[in-house]
């Protein structure tokens, strides 16, 4: 079942009869306190959010928009992690099940995990991360206007790589033999 606030409408598809729901407005946030399981969880434009409490269940959560988002709860079964504009939130908790992770525009975010089932990792638009944790199963990295990375480590089973005006990258310990798309532009 999908619930669509402001139309509060039933989408036409459904996944295992799982839940998906999308808030796209602060006043909606209530809803969030009423759900027991969910599959997906889209936030948008929620200034006053400040946490994600722990939701049995939710494999995905795409958040977008919520200056004052500081924690997000551990969930265990998250498997997807789409963070845009949240220029509060400091840290990403060790999800050990996180197999996609996109960060942008997040500014105090200063480390990724070191989360080994991490097969995509994207981040843009974030200044204060350093460095590049050594993912053993990352397969597609991509980064971009990324200004204090400097090291990029042996990642060996990443299969794409595009970097982006990321200045200071000095060293790169990938093996570009196993690589299928390399793009670099400073």
């Amino acid at each position: 079942m999908c619930i669509l606030f402001n139309q509060l409408e039933f989408c036409k598809f459904l996944l295992n009869e799982d839940e998906k729901l999308r808030i796209n407005h602060d006043s909606e946030l209530s809803e969030l306190k009423k759900v027991k399981k969910l599959n997906t969880l889209i936030i948008s434009n929620c200034y006053n959010l400040v946490k994600i409490p722990n939701i049995k269940g939710l494999e995905n959560l795409y958040i977008r928009n919520c200056p004052n988002l500081e924690n997000i709860s551990y969930l265990e079964n998250l498997r997807t992690l789409s963070l845009i504009n949240c220029p509060k939130l400091t840290k990403i908790n060790h999800f050990q099940n996180l197999s996609r992770l996109l960060i942008c525009d997040c500014q105090n975010i200063i480390y990724i995990p070191d989360i080994q089932m991490i097969h995509k990792l994207e981040i843009i638009n974030c200044n204060s991360i350093t460095y590049i944790p050594n993912i053993s199963n990352l397969t597609i990295l991509k980064l971009s206007n990324c200004e204090k990375i400097k090291k990029i480590p042996d990642l060996p089973n990443l299969k794409k790589i595009e970097i982006v005006n990321c200045k200071e990258i000095e060293e790169m310990g990938i093996s570009d033999s196993y690589i299928i798309s390399f793009k670099w532009l400073k």
